[in-house]
């Protein structure tokens, strides 16, 4: 058991106060792993076993879920809506931060009005279950722009990533003071991409 931040013994010597907190502020579950996935009660269960043990963040970002990352474009049909909800309300129950993840970097223009607005939809739909916790996810994507407006306007992937972070948070910050917005980086690895992104993502990105 671990030792508690702080025990003071009160004046009247008679009693203690014992205080003590997590460690660090984030404690949870990435569902963001390759092979067999989860069922959605596997998922509902997960939060709950979450909660039984002092653990406060779930981010959503399941391979078998196609409007995360392949269909990131279109709106969840009402069937899936269904499901989501069920998760976010079953996080809510326990304490839990359901922080949905998205993962447009396989085919979106980082450049384009068009893709960002077609984004902030997706995020607004999702938001009206009641998420304020967003993750942009940037891993397994090219490491190289594709898009030859991308090509045109910057220099590097890390620019492009550094463009639409910024450009996200601010409109999430706008739309709600409580949103709040995580990012996985493309480099997350020592197998793949290189460190000169990471630095120029890091020295870039709003703080």
């Amino acid at each position: 058991i671990p030792h508690p931040q702080a025990v003071r013994i009160e004046r009247d010597g008679l009693s203690a106060v014992i205080v003590d907190y997590p460690s660090f502020p984030e404690r949870g579950v990435v569902e963001g792993f390759y092979g067999p996935p989860w069922t959605h009660q596997d998922r509902v269960d997960i939060l709950r076993f979450e909660g039984a043990h002092g653990m406060n963040v779930y981010y959503y970002a399941p391979k078998d879920d196609p409007y995360h990352r392949k269909l990131w474009r279109d709106a969840y049909p009402p069937e899936a809506q269904q499901r989501l909800n069920e998760l976010v309300d079953a996080a809510s129950g326990n304490f839990v931060d359901f922080c949905f993840a998205i993962s447009p970097g396989l085919s979106m223009a980082y450049s384009s009005e068009l893709d960002f607005q077609v984004l902030t939809n997706k995020l607004a739909s999702v938001g009206k279950l009641g998420v304020s916790c967003f993750a942009l996810f940037l891993d397994d994507v090219p490491q190289d722009l594709q898009d030859p407006q991308d090509q045109a306007q910057f220099e590097t992937l890390a620019q492009a990533h550094v463009y639409l972070t910024n450009k996200l948070y601010k409109y999430l910050k706008q739309q709600s003071g409580v949103n709040r917005l995580t990012v996985t980086p493309t480099t997350y690895t020592n197998e793949w991409g290189n460190r000169h992104y990471l630095r120029e993502l890091g020295a870039s990105v709003d703080p």
